[in-house]
């Protein structure tokens, strides 16, 4: 019995509040709608279509103005006793500095040497390669198959046709695109200074970012695409750069 009664209850009390919103409040909404396309009209009308795609091209250079303001940060350092004479290498492990007749092989992992080698004249060319090994060339055609992992010369042969390459190209501007860092929507290009590199927007030609050394910079590695690093080498330090949102 008491189940019938609360389920009246219950029914009275459905009717009466759509007896209420029929006879009073029907009006009221009615009249919100009626507002609201108004108002909605009104704004469509107001629209300077000729407009639209400036606006929407402004909208859209400041989403890829925050999504690709990025810049330079120096990751570490470590001071070098000895001049570069070509620009840094690097693989998954090592980083690769040649002076004069000596390659000075670095850990990635805490920047300590792991191995020296003499070669016996000086360095004009280098290079990695496969199988776990190194390419060297010296002034006088002599080039030498090493092991990357300790150094150990692996064969050695004097090739008198090959051209030598210019000594510094360390210094040229390069470019970074969207395939090579996921994190882009357009390239990036690097512009060395005397004491400095400038980050240039590539579509824009506008300045995105820039960093200043304490010396004059001698040369820069390639971009590694895995970490999102560079290596740069000044008059006095070797320098790990990370390239990342401010």
């Amino acid at each position: 019995m008491k189940r019938y009664v609360a389920t009246m209850i219950l029914l009275i009390l459905v009717i009466s509040i759509s007896i209420y919103y029929t006879f009073f409040k029907e009006n009221e909404v009615e009249v919100n709608i009626e507002k609201s396309k108004y108002l909605i009209q009104q704004r469509i009308r107001n629209i300077d279509i000729e407009n639209v795609p400036k606006s929407l091209q402004i909208e859209f250079e400041k989403i890829l103005l925050k999504n690709n303001t990025l810049e330079l940060k120096k990751e570490w350092s470590t001071n070098l006793d000895f001049d570069l004479t070509l620009k840094p290498f690097f693989d998954l492990n090592n980083i690769y500095l040649i002076s004069y007749d000596k390659i000075i092989v670095y850990s990635k992992k805490n920047s300590e040497i792991k191995w020296k080698r003499k070669l016996d004249q000086t360095i004009v060319y280098f290079n990695l390669l496969d199988r776990n090994r190194v390419i060297a060339c010296d002034d006088s055609l002599n080039f030498y198959n090493l092991r990357r992992s300790d150094g150990e010369l692996i064969w050695k042969t004097n090739y008198q046709d090959f051209t030598q390459p210019s000594i510094n190209t360390g210094l040229r501007p390069f470019l970074i695109t969207p395939s090579q860092d996921k994190r882009l929507l357009y390239s990036i290009f690097f512009i060395p200074k005397k004491k400095g590199i400038m980050l240039i927007n590539n579509d824009t030609g506008q300045l995105i970012s820039s960093i200043e050394f304490d010396a004059e910079l001698l040369f820069i590695s390639e971009y590694n695409a895995f970490d999102n690093s560079l290596y740069v080498a000044t008059e006095l330090q070797l320098i790990k750069l990370k390239l990342e949102k401010p």
